[in-house]
């Protein structure tokens, strides 16, 4: 059983996906910024990577889209309005990125664990406006 355990362990920590998560824990420490995060992921060539950076993005898109519809229900004001089609996580990253980037010295300086839901918040909602009435 030991050996069993110790080779899903070698195994897990081995992926190129924990190798990627190190390389930007050990590039970006001590300040893990927006920017290091964006860069990371630019020159990373690690796919499994890049594509958990995008799902954990659209994570909190996903997470937005239940608060905007919560909020609605209970007669507030949308947040966003967004098309009646589903957002990929990769569009999440992008609109993130997007606004990251308009946003330039507050952004990209700030702490990404903090940071990427505020500026992924205020991307959707300057992407998909709602009209006023």
């Amino acid at each position: 059983m030991k050996k069993v355990l110790l080779a899903l362990t070698l195994i897990v920590f081995s992926s190129p996906a924990y190798a990627s998560e190190l390389q930007f824990e050990r590039d970006c420490k001590p300040d893990f910024t927006i920017r290091c995060l964006l860069q990371t992921y630019d020159t990373t060539k690690d796919l499994v990577w890049k594509d958990s950076i995008k799902l954990r993005i659209g994570s909190q898109y996903g997470g937005m889209s239940w608060l905007n519809a919560f909020s609605t229900s209970m007669g507030n004001t949308k947040y966003f309005c967004p098309p009646n089609i589903s957002i990929t996580p990769e569009q999440a990253f992008d609109i993130f990125r997007t606004q990251a980037e308009k946003e330039v010295k507050q952004a990209l300086d700030a702490h990404h664990v903090k940071k990427i839901g505020w500026f992924l918040l205020k991307g959707v909602i300057a992407t998909f406006p709602c009209s006023k009435k």
